[in-house]
């Protein structure tokens, strides 16, 4: 049967008579493993444990886990208003259990013995604690999120090769891109129109590609040359795949042309 028992801790003075030579520079403060009781080894483990982190501490022998406030005072430690929990355990480490509590019951000398190990000690006995090992940082790349492509294609973009050739800065025309729309503009017809993203695809949503179909002329008055316009449609035909080798880069690419396109700022 489970319970908890609780004790409480003397003062400090009523260690003043102790013949002991407490180290007061010691910062005893983090996470030990309990390695003997009264001279006796334990088995140690996560079973045998104790945190110290003023103003709260923690201990377990073998079994019943104890926790209350504790203080660090001119090299003593000193506990009080502590809980221990009541489970029945194995002889062997109730008997640890009774002796290392017995002995916390009162304020304890800190003592090091060497490097990252102590020993609390008063007239009722001595615990012997060891630096337990630090827990590495975790070595798991944190998980970043990458926008989907609809996010990341979203702004104004301004061609500047087409088919794998640089675009004349005469023939430079932009496209822009909406949650839910495009449109070229700077091309004689251009593309306008509601598109979706299947399969890193673009693709019209519903219908083909809406194109305006005009006649265009040039400043003396001439038919223009359908060139551009033809490159244009033939890179949007049939929904092109959509790659973009920088967020800043973006690339349409179908089986009859391709774009890339560079972000405007």
């Amino acid at each position: 049967m489970r319970g908890v028992v609780a004790f409480s801790l003397l003062a400090l003075s009523a260690c003043a008579t102790e013949p002991l030579a407490p180290d007061t520079n010691m910062d005893p403060r983090g996470r030990w493993t309990v390695v003997a009781v009264d001279g006796e080894a334990t088995p140690g483990g996560t079973g045998f444990a104790f945190t110290i982190e003023p103003p709260r501490g923690s201990a377990r022998f073998g079994c019943n886990s104890g926790s209350g406030d504790l203080a660090v005072e001119r090299g003593y430690l000193v506990t009080g208003n502590w809980v221990v929990t009541a489970a029945a355990c194995q002889p062997e480490r109730m008997r640890f259990e009774h002796k290392g509590f017995d002995i916390l019951a009162q304020p304890v000398a800190i003592e090091v013995r060497s490097a990252g190990r102590i020993r609390l000690s008063n007239r009722r006995g001595s615990i012997d604690l060891v630096r337990a090992p630090q827990v590495a940082p975790s070595t798991v790349a944190p998980v970043q999120v990458v926008p989907d492509l609809a996010t990341l294609i979203i702004g104004q973009w301004v061609a500047m090769g087409i088919d794998g050739r640089p675009v004349g800065q005469g023939d430079r025309f932009s496209l822009t891109v909406t949650p839910t729309t495009i449109r070229t503009e700077g091309v004689c017809n251009d593309v306008r129109g509601d598109y979706r993203i299947v399969a890193g695809r673009l693709m019209p949503n519903g219908s083909p590609w809406p194109w305006t179909e005009r006649g265009c002329y040039n400043p003396a008055g001439k038919r223009a040359p359908m060139a551009l316009d033809d490159r244009v449609h033939a890179a949007f035909w049939n929904g092109p795949t959509i790659t973009m080798p920088t967020p800043d880069r973006l690339l349409l690419a179908s089986a009859r042309g391709s774009i890339e396109f560079e972000r405007q700022r």
